[in-house]
């Protein structure tokens, strides 16, 4: 094996940790600081610019850089044709490889894993065994932790948080403060955005749009060009679908699991096509006031269905007395 760099005697201390200076035998370039020959393979046109370091036993090969004032330690892994730039960070058993990209003060720690053509930039942070790739893409103070994946185009932004098992897939967004975890997904176009939470196995697709502070949870899934803003919960055992509107300038709850349907809250507009359990569909319209509850509903398709509904509401809807039950 032909080497292709060679050490300046320049010596540079960082900690306990003494790195030593590189210079490219080639061309006589000067490059960046490693601890060892294990931190740069002399194979392939890898690199480590001028100010960047990679030391402990991490290593860059392949046609990977690190450049900028980037840090890459501790078993870290740069391969394929990554970047890694800026001030970021790669450390841990964390691995960059593919396309991908870390730069700005992004953080890649862990085990987790950062590849195809993805971009983790601003002061995001991926960690855990949290897994980010395809044309995703993570940036400002979000992140991405746990066993969470975040693919295709997807966006995680602001200092929005995706842990536990949940995923972010498609084209979907997730920003604001936003918060997504246990096992849920996001996926096709959708936006969750604002304060609002998607947890437990639920589901948001389509061109659903999550804001405010909404809440959905359980076994929840919204498609279609569903809306929920305000300070709404669901928790439907079931499929929320269409053109729907949700929005609530109080906490209102709205639950429908094994067959009982409970809606509470005051200012409650929910309209458009709707399917649970109780099987409702086509334009629903209820609200709540101070006075009372009234409900309107129209186009139910099956009349043992409306039937059993208008029942299950006669014992369910209930003024909340200012705080969400959820």
């Amino acid at each position: 094996m032909s080497r292709k760099y060679e050490f300046t005697g320049e010596l540079k201390t960082v900690g306990v940790t003494t790195l030593r200076q590189i210079r490219r035998i080639s061309d006589g370039k000067i490059g960046g600081w490693i601890e060892s020959e294990e931190n740069l393979s002399h194979n392939g046109d890898c690199w480590i610019d001028r100010n960047a370091r990679v030391f402990g036993e991490a290593r860059v090969c392949g046609k990977s850089w690190v450049y900028g004032s980037a840090r890459v330690f501790g078993e870290a892994r740069v391969s394929g044709e990554a970047l890694v730039s800026g001030t970021a960070l790669v450390s841990g058993t964390a691995h960059v490889y593919g396309e991908a990209r870390v730069y700005g003060k992004a953080l890649v720690s862990g085990e987790a894993r950062v590849s195809g053509e993805a971009l983790v930039s601003g002061t995001a942070h991926v960690y855990g065994e949290a897994r980010v790739y395809g044309k995703a893409r993570v940036y400002g103070k979000a992140l991405v932790s746990g066993e969470a994946r975040v693919s295709g185009e997807a966006l995680v932004s602001g200092t929005a948080h995706v842990y536990g098992e949940a995923g972010v897939y498609g084209e979907a967004r997730v920003y604001g403060k936003a918060r997504v975890y246990g096992e849920a997904q996001i996926r096709d176009q959708a936006v969750v955005c604002g304060n609002a939470i998607v947890k437990d196995f639920s589901v948001v697709g389509d061109h659903s749009h999550m804001s405010g502070s909404a809440i959905i949870c359980g076994n929840s899934l919204l498609g279609g060009c569903i809306h929920l803003s305000g300070c709404v919960c669901l928790d439907i055992d079931g499929v929320l679908f269409g053109d729907v509107f949700v929005q609530s300038s109080n906490p209102v709850a709205f639950r429908v699991n094994q067959y009982r349907a409970t809606i509470a809250g005051n200012h409650i507009c929910l309209y458009g096509e709707f399917k649970g359990e109780s099987r409702v569909s086509r334009d629903l319209k209820f609200w709540s006031s101070e006075s009372g509850t009234l409900f309107l509903m129209q186009h139910i398709q099956d009349s043992n269905v409306y039937s059993r509904f208008v029942n299950l509401l006669n014992y369910s809807i209930f003024q909340m007395s200012g705080s969400n039950s959820f």
